[in-house]
């Protein structure tokens, strides 16, 4: 039951200690020593932590010991919580949910940071804008695609729907990955995987409508602004760190043509794009980006040789579009390394 949780509040946790310099392990120090973790210390603290918040309640007992606790303390505690019942469990679930409050996990950031800097934007762009990209790459006088079919058509994955794309996949457990968005819109889903997944070193965001583009700009830099309340905080997961290299990076570009060199992951809102954008992104996506390894795209590539590579087909990622009840949309995943 806490598994998922334990490794999320850990990762929250632990970002805010350095790493052992010899061994790569991250500690806690504590009185210029570190910490070694075992059961007995683990038992240790926990009684203390406990004895005290019967007096003072879970999160100020918790917080008067955090330079006392071990790398280890987080998933111990887990483990008892799914041994517990009655009165045990709800003291030890009160110290679990003391860490929550002290150190949000990245979900609980990264939902703070969408609610705050991305709740005005609604994918609205002027017609001509709209039309500007309907056409883009179309042979000269082609006529404008009609509405159900139209590029610029605007629809975002949603925050669980996001969550489910990412483990199919496999940037749960990936390492080193870059991620793209083709279509990125205002940018959401891009400043979602930097701030929720360990994995992701860098997150591009690749979006044709300068109007969508630059709210992804505006968006982000508001949350630099905000500084302690979300950017430090929220940047600080999994030691990721504030500086402009680091931070994710939006382009006003055509997906067929900007720089994907180092590339790992790509994922494509491409349920309104047409037959001959679809086979051009392909021919682009399995020839000339040799760091990709797996393409997600809700249109299925027609060509022949784009079914070998198919490997999953994720058919309950919700998207803004679906209503409430629905199973989500089909999600096509390729491995191509």
């Amino acid at each position: 039951m806490f598994a998922a949780g334990n490794s999320l509040l850990a990762a929250a946790f632990f970002a805010q200690v350095h790493l052992c310099a010899t061994s790569a392990v991250p500690v806690v120090a504590s009185r210029g020593r570190a910490i070694q973790c075992s059961a007995t210390a683990f038992d240790r603290q926990l009684k203390v932590v406990l004895a005290e918040a019967e007096t003072i309640g879970a999160t100020a007992a918790l917080r008067a010991h955090l330079d006392d606790l071990d790398e280890e303390f987080i998933p111990m505690l887990g483990d008892l919580i799914d041994e517990a019942n009655g009165i045990e469990a709800e003291r030890l679930l009160a110290i679990m949910s003391a860490f929550d409050e002290i150190y949000p996990s990245p979900v609980t950031m990264s939902n703070d940071v969408l609610d705050t800097h991305w709740r005005r934007f609604d994918g609205t762009i002027e017609d001509d804008e709209e039309a500007y990209v309907d056409l883009f790459a179309q042979p000269e006088g082609s006529p404008r695609p009609s509405v159900d079919k139209r590029p610029s058509a605007y629809g975002e994955v949603s925050r669980e729907g996001a969550r489910r794309l990412f483990r199919a996949m496999g940037l749960d457990d990936a390492r080193g990955a870059v991620f793209a968005d083709l279509g990125s819109g205002a940018g959401r889903l891009v400043a979602q995987a930097w701030l929720e997944l360990p994995s992701v070193e860098h997150a591009i965001g690749i979006e044709l409508a300068p109007s969508r583009h630059a709210a992804a700009v505006r968006a982000w830099a508001s949350v630099v602004a905000a500084g302690a309340d979300h950017a430090a905080l929220a940047l600080s997961h999994a030691g990721k760190g504030t500086s402009k290299s680091s931070a994710p990076e939006w382009r006003c570009a055509s997906l067929l043509d900007t720089d994907l060199s180092a590339v790992t992951h790509v994922y494509v809102s491409s349920l309104c794009m047409g037959d001959a954008l679809m086979d051009a992104l392909w021919t682009r996506l399995s020839g000339s980006v040799p760091t990709l390894e797996t393409v997600a795209t809700l249109r299925a590539f027609r060509a022949p040789e784009a079914a070998a590579f198919l490997v999953d087909v994720a058919a309950h990622v919700q998207m803004t579009w679906n209503r409430p009840d629905s199973p989500g949309t089909v999600v096509f995943i390729y491995k191509l390394r």
